[in-house]
């Protein structure tokens, strides 16, 4: 199954994708609209590019997609993380028609493409309801239950509210919200299209996004998060715009699947972090173990790369957090094993050296921003609100090798990564948009 993995995928066209929504389901975000006008509820196809969260730490499931016209009646489309795979219901009045796949849909690091069609009016009963994960058709089924002959779906639906970014069972949505990132999400109204009319597969065989040109029907929608004010923006020309829920301009990323951005890694063993916010915040509010988030793209060896990080808490008095670069080789796990490996700030200015101390910067707390530039040469310098700190003498030098970001919060502590260069605000003298982590700019 070829997988959207780092890649720099622009198609042949040089059709690229500029940003994507984020949904942080700690908010409850997502996007709805209840359609006033019939559509065709025995044909249509949902495709969406999506990237997840923090899957299965917080949810059961990450809701993609829903239409529920009642309790009793609806279609719920989710990645179930219990074990990670594509599931597509249509469940009315004790009726169940589900289809879902065995395939995995686990690494947050990854953006992948899933098309679902519904077709019952297909004279085959097994096209009739259909699931396709980055471009092919999954046929080896871990459940199959296919509606009967011209039944009535609840997508497109009057009096049916319709969401993107969760789901629906049990009468409730509260456990059902999706984590992470979605965009160029198209519903297609009286129209069964297959993944071709949405991506291609590059010469590498990576499967990568194409513009869709096709029509929409009377409810179809594209939606892209390309307006950072208007996030539910229809961009299809039908004008059925959704009304945003706990999203602000801010949930509007750079992150896409033409452009694939680091965030921190949840799937490392570093179980008592938490994250949020497309895995770009962490927190632990325990004092344990002094765990570390990497960041889920390496830095290449002889390479410039610089982020920043918001501090969101009070720190000091024992509420702690440590910020910097680390070799990857030391052990994951619930101990201080990345951290004893790593070459981090500490909240009171004092530089950890692989877990010897010294005096170094200065200190910081929330609100500020700290910068952290592992150099080309090997130089590691740190920044507060823009400025060096130890007036720009590195903390460490001779580091070329390949590396992580890695950062850490105590007792407490919390704070937010900035790893795209459109979000850095305190960008110092000599760093570059070049120097982000991102599949552009590493070329890969």
């Amino acid at each position: 199954m070829p997988l959207i993995i780092p890649s720099n995928s622009q198609s042949a066209s040089g059709y690229t994708i500029s940003q994507s929504i984020r949904f942080n389901d700690d908010d409850s975000a997502y996007l709805s609209r209840t359609p006033s006008s019939e559509g065709n509820r025995k044909k249509w196809t949902l495709s969406t590019w999506f990237k997840l969260g923090n899957s299965g730490i917080n949810n059961n499931f990450d809701g993609l997609f829903s239409a529920v016209t009642s309790a009793s009646a609806f279609v719920t489309i989710w990645v179930n993380n219990a074990t990670y795979n594509l599931d597509f219901i249509q469940y009315n009045g004790g009726t169940t028609y589900r289809v879902n796949t065995p395939l995995l849909t686990r690494d947050p690091a990854a953006w992948y493409h899933a098309v679902f069609v519904y077709d019952s009016g297909n004279s085959l009963s097994t096209e009739r309801m259909r699931i396709y994960l980055n471009g092919l058709r999954v046929t080896d089924l871990y459940q199959e239950a296919q509606p009967s002959l011209n039944y009535d779906s609840q997508v497109n639906a009057t009096s049916t509210l319709h969401n993107i970014g969760r789901a629906y069972s049990s009468g409730v949505y509260s456990t059902y919200y999706f984590d992470g990132y979605q965009t160029e999400i198209h519903l297609l109204d009286g129209y069964a299209y297959d993944p071709s009319n949405f991506g291609e597969f590059n010469d590498s065989g990576i499967w990568i996004p194409k513009e869709y040109t096709g029509s929409y029907g009377t409810n179809g929608f594209k939606i892209d998060g390309r307006d950072s004010s208007d996030l539910g923006d229809d961009e299809s020309g039908n004008g059925n715009d959704y009304t945003t829920s706990g999203l602000a301009s801010d949930d509007q990323q750079p992150d896409s699947p033409t452009n694939n951005h680091c965030t921190w890694n949840p799937i490392e063993a570093e179980t008592l972090i938490t994250y949020s916010n497309g895995n770009l915040a962490i927190a632990y509010s325990g004092n344990s173990a002094r765990n570390m988030a990497r960041s889920t793209i390496q830095i290449p060896a002889s390479t410039d790369a610089f982020f920043e990080m918001v501090m969101t808490s009070n720190l000091g008095s024992g509420v702690d957090f440590a910020i910097g670069i680390e070799d990857g080789t030391a052990q994951s796990d619930n101990s201080n094993s990345i951290y004893n490996n790593a070459y981090v700030i500490r909240e009171d200015g004092n530089f950890i050296d692989q877990s010897s101390s010294g005096s170094y910067g200065v200190s910081f707390t929330n609100t500020d921003v700290i910068g952290v530039w592992r150099k080309a040469n090997g130089d590691l310098v740190f920044y507060k609100n823009g400025t060096a700190m130890n007036s720009g003498t590195p903390a460490k030098t001779g580091l070329t090798g390949t590396m992580f970001f890695v950062a850490g919060p105590f007792n407490g502590a919390s704070a937010e990564a900035r790893f795209a260069s459109s979000k850095w605000t305190n960008k110092p003298s000599g760093v570059t948009d070049s120097m982000a982590l991102n599949t552009s700019n590493l070329g890969s």
